[in-house]
């Protein structure tokens, strides 16, 4: 890889990222889990990893659908939570129990950032990172549409410590 794109890796590992030297060795690193992710690789995450970078002490924004933290992709995460409550048609609001196979999106936006390199699955970029995660909805509906909700980033600017958000969501959407 090219000096330039390493050092631009470096920084930009360095702002999301977090976490001092570990120097681990590959093997230790690129393991079954890491390469059931499907992507580390195309951005490097081993050489970052072996630099001690794996999110510790990092919280990421994810705006999209609402997030399931009970995923066991999540359970090593103590921090991290919706910060704002969403409704799904039929049900109080927050409750989203027999929802998650069509308001899904959230919950693997946050595991490919996110999840935890605990041995279940695959892992996240920064799997040690906590997730502070903002449904872009506030009315669901079962097939997954949604009303825009006005206050999806309000938590975000009023936390600058939060310097990576994602939005990765699309589709359906109904604007009020």
């Amino acid at each position: 890889m090219k000096r330039k794109h390493m050092l631009a890796l470096a920084i930009a590992l360095a702002l999301t990222a977090g976490g001092p030297p570990l120097m681990a060795q590959a093997a230790d690193i690129e393991d079954a889990e890491y390469n059931a992710s499907g992507g580390l690789d195309l951005i490097n995450a081993a050489v970052a990893y072996r630099l001690g970078f794996t999110g510790t002490g990092v919280t990421l924004g994810v705006c999209d659908q609402p997030i399931n933290f009970q995923c066991p992709e999540f359970n090593q995460k103590k921090s991290s939570k919706m910060i704002n409550v969403s409704n799904i048609k039929g049900k109080a609001d927050g409750v989203y129990a027999d929802c998650w196979y069509t308001i899904d999106h959230g919950t693997h936006v946050a595991g490919i950032a996110a999840a935890d390199r605990n041995g279940i699955g695959m892992q996240g970029a920064a799997y040690n990172a906590e997730v502070a995660g903002s449904a872009v909805g506030y009315d669901y509906d079962s097939d997954g549409t949604f009303y825009t909700r006005a206050d999806a980033y309000d938590y975000y600017v009023a936390h600058p410590e939060i310097k990576v958000i994602n939005n990765s969501w699309g589709g359906s959407q109904i604007y009020r």
